[in-house]
């Protein structure tokens, strides 16, 4: 006689598998060979196949409906570090890959200056609810700090190109930017 639950031979008048302990009943049959599978699946190959299919249909559901949740929100102005989005002859910030800038071809400011203006086109990829702020730093022929200008501007949405205006207080300075935030 063999155990039904380890297989293991037991003697023929055993009430319990001296193996796994398992109790052993009088209509136990013999198992001739361990080749034989102990266990067989009573589940028909065509509903394995099916459910195989299902898991496929439901994986590339979930993938089609990641990919249009991500577009999505890159579509609304989440960025996600890309800089493909920054139209030619600007350059994207390192410290916000959201923000691109470049200096107006002309520094012809709609505000009366006394020494001159610097003027800054900022465009974005994402909104700036409460304002856009750019800082720049005002420099000399040999590269020394006169000081600083800054100047905002309200509400930017994705795309729009906003036209800043750096005033300068000193005769002949370069202007190099050191901040733009989108608030």
């Amino acid at each position: 006689m063999y155990c039904h639950m380890c297989a293991k031979e037991t003697a023929p008048d055993s009430k319990f598998c001296p193996n796994c302990g398992a109790a052993l009943s009088i209509s136990e049959e013999r198992i001739p060979s361990r080749s034989k599978p102990i266990f067989q699946s009573t589940q028909n190959p065509s509903v394995v196949l099916t459910k195989q299919r299902f898991l496929l249909i439901i994986l590339l559901l979930g993938l089609l409906l990641g990919g249009l949740i991500f577009n999505g929100l890159r579509m609304s102005g989440v960025s996600f570090g890309s800089t493909k989005w920054v139209p030619g002859g600007y350059t994207a910030l390192s410290s916000d890959s959201n923000i691109a800038y470049k200096w107006a071809e002309d520094d012809n400011c709609s505000i009366l200056a006394s020494q001159g203006c610097f003027t800054v086109e900022v465009i974005t990829n994402k909104v700036c609810s409460q304002m856009l702020y750019v800082e720049a730093n005002e420099y000399d022929g040999n590269g020394n700090i006169l000081g600083m200008t800054n100047a905002s501007l309200g509400h930017i949405e994705p795309g729009e190109v906003a036209r800043l205006e750096l005033v300068s207080i000193w005769n002949g300075a370069k202007a190099k930017l050191a901040k733009i935030q989108c608030l």
